[in-house]
C-alpha cells in the first residue's frame, strides 16, 4: 500500500467501525452485570445475547486490527492467520446476527416505512461495518486467504521449503 494513501485507510476504518467498537466497549462495561445475571435462579437469561454480542464483537475488532496489520505487510504464521480469519468471520457474523435480532433483516423495523430513524442506524451498524470488512479483506487478500485451502477445504497446504525433485524424471547429464 502506498504510504501517502495509508491515512485514507485509517479514516475508512474509523468511519466504518467507530460505532460498533463503541458498542463493544459499552458491552465490556456491562459484562460483569450480565455475567452476574446468569447466576440468579429463575431468570430467563436475557443477558446471554449481550454477552455473545460483546465477545464476538471484541473478536471482530481484533480481526479488524489484524487486517490493518496485514495491509501494512505483517506476515503471521499459519496458526495466527487462521485465528485472524476466524475472528473476522465471527465479527461479520456478529454484525449480521445483531441486525437480525434488532429486526433490520426481518422487516419488523421497516413496517413504518423508510425513515431516517431506521436508515441511519442500519447504515452505521450494519452496512458500513460489512462494507469495511469486505474492503479490508480485498486489500489484504493475498495474505488473508493464503491459508484458505487448509482451513476451508480440509486440504493440507504444500510444505514450505526447497522444491522437491520428481523421481520419475531422469537426471540430465552434462554431455
Amino acid at each position: 500500500m502506498n504510504p501517502k494513501y495509508r491515512w485514507l485507510l485509517y479514516v475508512e476504518v474509523v468511519v466504518c467501525f467507530a460505532l460498533p467498537t463503541l458498542d463493544v466497549l459499552l458491552g465490556i462495561l456491562q459484562l460483569p452485570g450480565w455475567i452476574g445475571d446468569l447466576f440468579h435462579p429463575g431468570d430467563e437469561h436475557s443477558s446471554l445475547p449481550g454477552i455473545l454480542y460483546t465477545v464476538s464483537g471484541a473478536l471482530g475488532v481484533w480481526g479488524v486490527v489484524g487486517m490493518l496489520r496485514l495491509t501494512h505487510g505483517w506476515r503471521p504464521r499459519r496458526k495466527g492467520l487462521r485465528v485472524l480469519q476466524i475472528s473476522v468471520a465471527v465479527g461479520a457474523a456478529a454484525v449480521l446476527l445483531f441486525a437480525l435480532n434488532i429486526g433490520f433483516l426481518t422487516g419488523e423495523v421497516w413496517e413504518d416505512g423508510v425513515t431516517p430513524g431506521t436508515v441511519i442506524p442500519f447504515a452505521l451498524l450494519v452496512v458500513l461495518p460489512l462494507a469495511g470488512t469486505v474492503h479490508l479483506v480485498f486489500l489484504a487478500r493475498r495474505q488473508f486467504l493464503s491459508a484458505a485451502p487448509d482451513l476451508l477445504l480440509g486440504q493440507p497446504l504444500p510444505e514450505e521449503g526447497p522444491p522437491k525433485v520428481c523421481a520419475s524424471r531422469p537426471k540430465q547429464s552434462n554431455f
